[in-house]
This record gives C-alpha cells, structure tokens and sequence, in this order.
C-alpha cells in the first residue's frame, strides 16, 4: 500500500511539474533566464519549438505600433500605453511573461510599478518580479489557449535603454518530453514630453493715431500734468483779478 501511494505522489509531482505553473510565471529572471531557470522542466525537457515569437506567428504591439526587436521604440513619461501580445492563431499561447527592466542608463531603476494588468488573461507577477527582482512584470493567469492578451505600460521616469522581455508558452509536457516557447526582447527609450513653454503678459499695444493726424504724438503722462499746472495757475490769476 505504502509503494502504491508513492507511485501516485510522484505521478501527481510530474503532473504538476508539467503544467509549469498554469496560474503564474516561476520566474522572472532577465532574457530566457526565465523559462530557463535550473530545475523547471522548460530546461529539462527537449525543446521541440523555440526561437524568437515571429517564428510562431506572435507579435507584439504598443496602442497600434507593432514592437520590432532590431528597432529602440521611443515612449513618452507619464502616458499609458496598451501592450498586447497577438497571435494570428497558428500557434496559440498558454502562457506568458512581460518584463520590463535593466536600464542601460541606471540597471538599478524602479521598474516595478510600469506593468499592470488590463484584461482577466494578466495579472501582476508580484512574487516573482515585483518582490524578487524588483521589476516590472506581468503574466498569464490560467493555461487555457490563448490568442491575444492585454497588459498597461507606464513609465513614470525618463530612462534610456530598457529592456522589455517577451515570453510566450505553447506547450510543456513532460509525458512527451516536449518544451515549446518563443522569446524576444525589445528596447525602450522613455522620453519626457517637452514641457509647455511659459506664458507672457502683453499689454495692448497704443491705439493708432487718427486719419489726418500722422506725426501727432500720443500725449503722456507728463503732458497731462503739465496741462494741469498751467489750468490752475490761470485759474488763481482770474480770480486774483476778480479779488482786485
């Protein structure tokens, strides 16, 4: 009895073991560090597919603009971007990871609050990336087949060189001894909008001087109180003469 209970704990351990964690990434180490972490069976069993994702039909894109690995994307601080992985179906995912990190400017930038969820297939990988690697990182939430899949960018801080790292599962089954997954990484450059330039007070300008009266001066200040000095020396001379 003892032996059949054995035999059932280890088929139940290569069971799990080959679902490679349905509900969460297991990792969330840089590049294929990932999938490749010593001991899972990504790394153990033979890898039948692998390669970068447009070998299996999967692309990735920033609102409409489809990521190219060979080609930095420019982003803009404090905008939110909507980051999904497609597949056009030949080769459908079961799961997936998204990290952005490893800046080539400071390594050591908080990423960790720049990847959120958006739709049920994602949630945030807080163990893994956030906690361990102090990254940011989100992954698949369940091992159904998946075509397409929602994730948000935002990036609070200006930095050059990030690096966002893609990873799509299509299948990992020990029984078969078959591990298929694609990678890719693409380069960021998160940039500050330029800030808006400071506003000026302008006063109107004077009113233009009257048809026929070209080379009149406008008069002034001084003109005025001169005006005013000569109306009351007349003033106090009529009324000395009244007085006299």
């Amino acid at each position: 009895m003892g032996i059949f209970y054995s035999i059932v704990f280890l088929v139940l351990l290569g069971l799990s073991v080959s679902q490679a964690f349905p509900t969460a990434t297991g990792s969330c180490n840089a590049g294929t560090g990932a999938i490749l972490q010593p001991g899972f069976s990504h790394a153990t069993n033979a890898q039948v597919g692998t390669g970068p994702l447009s070998d299996a039909g999967i692309s990735v894109t920033l609102n409409d603009d489809t990521l190219d690995p060979d080609t930095p994307t420019e982003i803009s601080t404090m905008e939110e971007y909507n980051l999904t992985i497609v597949s056009d179906g030949t080769k459908p995912f079961t799961g997936f990871l998204a990290r952005i990190g490893g800046s080539g400017d400071d390594p050591f930038l908080d990423t960790t609050t720049a990847l959120d969820a958006y739709d049920t297939q994602a949630q945030v990988a807080e163990a893994t990336c956030v906690q361990i690697n102090r990254v940011g990182g989100v992954s698949h939430t369940n091992a159904a087949p998946k075509t397409v899949v929602s994730s948000l960018l935002k990036m609070d801080d200006a930095a050059n060189g990030l690096l966002l790292d893609i990873t799509v599962v299509i299948r990992n089954v020990d029984a078969l001894n078959v591990s298929e997954w694609y990678f890719s990484q693409y380069e960021l450059n998160a940039v500050a909008p330029p800030s808006m330039a400071p506003t000026t007070t302008r006063f109107p300008p004077s009113a233009p001087a009257k048809s026929g009266d070209e080379g009149a001066e406008t008069p002034t200040s001084s003109t005025y109180s001169m005006f005013n000095i000569l109306s009351a020396t007349v003033v106090s001379v009529g009324a000395m003469v009244i007085l006299a």
